[in-house]
């Protein structure tokens, strides 16, 4: 144990060192913060008033207009349903080119099998390039035994490959707890994490604190930062040491562009044991 705390005292101090010397890669991403009820109406997504600050679209553009060097927008999974999501993703392309930086946004699709759940890729001048299905469904919420399910999972490991070169790993709600989707994610040569939850079905209770520390252990055993959007949780991002920079009000609509690092080093003889 003495080693063990020892070893990870001395990587943590490198790992700060190496940021400090400016060694790794620096992405400037916008993670935001909802606090939208069950069925919520989908112009709460992409309600566009010069003086509003509330909706998802709102927060965006005015979180850009005071930091314009921000890259990647993402938006949170949401309680909006049916023809109103449908609705709101339809707008997903203008949207992406109004704000002029790609848009990560909760959508959902028709398959033969079975509907499902996706994480929608926009960008500016391209529409939608890319959506990765939900993996892995919640038991029982998502999955009954008694009723055939509604939704139907799609494959792990989706990885979203930015004209940059960054290489994302969506994960959408319960796909955090799925060592399958991330090791398949890293694997694809993924470099960090973008988590996008809504705690809505759980009212006030403080399960989004439950899945932040979720968060902090994925963050250590996959070597890779998370960026954290939420609806009623705390937006922000996890870096890799598991330390958490987020918001402290879950309830509350907020966006702020954050610097996500990723180192360039190794990570630590965990992180590869943990994420086999």
């Amino acid at each position: 144990l003495a080693l063990v705390a020892v070893s990870g005292h001395w990587h943590m101090q490198a790992m700060d060192a190496a940021r400090e010397r400016g060694e790794g890669t620096l992405v400037s991403a916008l993670p935001v913060q909802l606090d939208l009820p069950a069925f919520a109406d989908g112009r709460l997504l992409t309600r566009d008033r010069a003086d509003g600050r509330r909706s998802a679209l709102e927060l965006s553009r005015h979180a850009l207009r005071q930091s314009p060097q921000c890259e990647l927008v993402v938006w949170p999974e949401t309680p909006v349903m049916g023809d109103a999501l449908r609705d709101a993703c339809a707008r997903g392309p203008a949207i992406a080119d109004s704000l002029g930086r790609d848009l990560l946004m909760h959508c959902a699709r028709d398959r033969p099998e079975g509907a499902q759940l996706t994480v929608q890729w926009f960008a500016p001048g391209r529409g939608a390039v890319q959506a990765h299905a939900k993996s892995s469904l919640v038991p029982l919420y998502e999955t009954p035994l008694l009723q055939s399910p509604v939704l139907t999972a799609g494959l792990p490991g989706e990885v979203f490959a930015l004209p940059s070169g960054l290489k994302l790993v969506p994960s959408l709600c319960y796909e955090l707890h799925s060592h399958d989707h991330l090791r398949a994610g890293r694997d694809h040569g993924g470099q960090v994490i973008v988590q996008m939850s809504s705690f809505t079905p759980f009212a006030r209770h403080p399960i989004d604190r439950l899945d932040l520390g979720m968060g902090q252990i994925r963050a250590v055993e996959f070597a890779m930062p998370i960026i954290r959007a939420a609806n009623r949780g705390t937006a922000g991002w996890i870096d890799v040491l598991g330390r958490r920079h987020v918001t402290d009000d879950p309830h509350r609509p907020n966006a702020d562009c954050t610097p996500i690092w990723m180192p360039s080093r190794p990570g630590t003889p965990y992180a590869h044991i943990a994420g086999m």
